[in-house]
């Protein structure tokens, strides 16, 4: 199993310093930066824009949540940053908070639904169809990416809870969890939604203090150097870790009500 190290950034300090601190991340060989998108400190699209412009490797991506922004906003702005990079671009999803949502008077509702049609709403824009599509709380009508072509872009969900955790391994590419005592029960729980027979396979990323820190300056990060830990990243292409049984292939669509409402293109 290929072991890969990543960053969050909470972008509390001037947006300089959030493109410096990535930058050197990228000098210090971590994989990926994660930038948090907490609506009223530096934007996040066009910090790493810049990002993007200043490093060749790394993969990028926001951190962000489907109240905030309109999904197929948020499908626009990541497939550009996946032009921009160069098809760097990655996205993690988090079901909101109070950081985020209280200064903006948005209510958490239903967030297992916005989850579910924030991840349908990337998913069919991202494959550079038209698409019209009646959810919940969303809608699209022959909604179509400028770039008309298909972006893959790896999905992330920073999630807890059962529901949420099903969700994870039913149709993101990656689940990140924080590793304290109950971290085998939630991997358990998004291995087996993951090993549904229309399930294609999960990526798991597992995070600790020491993995996914919250970098408030360039020379903070400096200092502390690559942390001695890391995210193990799995999916079909590589073997799992040990012990632990590989996902079987995607036979089919989802269906019934556990999948994402049916899309049109």
């Amino acid at each position: 199993m290929m072991t890969q190290l990543g960053i969050q950034i909470i972008p509390t300090m001037p947006v300089d310093e959030v493109i410096a601190t990535a930058v050197m991340a990228e000098e210090l060989s971590y994989d990926f930066c994660l930038l948090a998108d907490e609506g009223f400190m530096p934007d996040v699209y066009v910090a790493l824009g810049a990002i993007a412009q200043r490093t060749q490797r790394i993969r990028l991506g926001p951190v962000t949540n489907g109240y905030t922004r309109h999904p197929a906003a948020t499908a626009t702005a990541i497939a550009t940053l996946d032009d921009l990079s160069g098809g760097r671009a990655l996205a993690t999803l988090v079901a909101g908070g109070s950081m985020v949502l209280n200064p903006m008077g948005i209510a958490r509702e239903a967030p297992l639904t916005v989850m579910r049609e924030t991840v349908a709403i990337l998913r069919a824009l991202w494959s550079g169809e038209e698409v019209t599509w009646q959810g919940k709380r969303y809608a699209l009508q022959r909604a179509r990416l400028h770039s008309q072509r298909r972006h893959a872009i790896p999905l992330w969900l920073a999630v807890r809870g059962e529901k949420m955790l099903e969700l994870a391994g039913q149709e993101a590419d990656g689940v990140v969890l924080v590793a304290k005592s109950d971290v085998g029960p939630a991997l358990a729980i998004v291995e087996q939604a993951a090993a549904c027979p229309w399930q294609a396979g999960i990526r798991w990323s597992a995070r600790s203090a020491g993995v996914k820190r919250r970098a408030t300056s360039r020379r903070r990060l400096r200092r502390r150097g690559p942390p001695t830990g890391g995210s193990g990243l799995w999916d079909r292409r590589r073997p799992g870790p040990p012990g632990r049984r590989r996902p079987s292939p995607r036979s089919g669509p989802p269906g019934g009500d556990a999948g994402p409402p049916a899309m049109s293109a």
